[in-house]
């Protein structure tokens, strides 16, 4: 099973339209390099959708006894499902970055209001490991480069 190949297929049935990217205006300190493709759209509404998936087995695991086979079964669904929204998240994040270059090297970038894309940089000094950082329906996105 080719699991990009099936990501990138789940996220050509979402209408970029109506994924609920945040409402945040820019702030007065960062740059708006542009707006995001439908394509990172895309990929936004399907981590949402793996995100909602995880909320909902969560809500029912918590019933059950952790003995139990559909307690193992659960959390075995929720440890993949993890896996593949790290994967979106950082196919993500790769996409913004190769549709807009200006913002590589760039300590931290955010998606606002209409998917807009956005830079500042951060007043804080990192040793060995640069964070990048993405906002994405108000919650942080980090990306090591």
């Amino acid at each position: 099973m080719n699991i990009l190949q099936e990501l990138l297929d789940q996220s050509k049935d979402i209408d970029p339209a109506t994924v609920k990217l945040p409402t945040s205006e820019p702030g007065d300190n960062e740059t708006i390099a542009g707006i995001m493709s439908d394509d990172a759209k895309r990929l936004c509404g399907l981590q949402i959708q793996l995100s909602n998936k995880m909320k909902a087995i969560l809500t029912e695991i918590k019933s059950l006894d952790k003995d139990s086979d559909r307690y193992r079964e659960l959390d075995l669904e929720l440890e993949i499902i993890d896996l593949r929204k790290d994967m979106v998240q950082n196919l993500i994040l790769t996409t913004v970055l190769l549709e807009f270059p200006e913002i590589i090297g760039k300590i931290s970038f955010l998606i606002r209001k209409d998917g807009q894309v956005c830079w500042k940089f951060c007043n804080q000094e990192f040793s060995d490991l640069e964070v990048m950082t993405v906002i994405l329906n108000d919650m942080p996105i980090e990306l090591c480069h």
